[in-house]
């Protein structure tokens, strides 16, 4: 995960809503982006560049998931 960028702050009470975006896809990872935001206002409260998510085997080394490309 690359830096947390708070760029605003919720208060108590306050509903968020996470968006994620698929960046990029590897063999074995996938690559995402999240912003947070205020549901209503849509201000932005934290944003990540990237999260990789790696698919793991039963002995926890990486393996291919053989997703390519985003699926509904």
């Amino acid at each position: 995960m690359t830096e947390i960028n708070f760029v605003s702050s919720a208060g108590l009470g306050d509903i968020i809503e996470i968006g994620m975006e698929t960046v990029k896809f590897g063999r074995t990872s996938i690559t995402v982006r999240c912003e947070v935001r205020h549901k209503f206002s849509k201000e932005t409260i934290i944003k990540i560049d990237e999260i990789v998510f790696v698919y793991l085997d039963e002995d926890g080394k990486p393996t291919e998931h053989g997703v390519m490309e985003p699926q509904n």
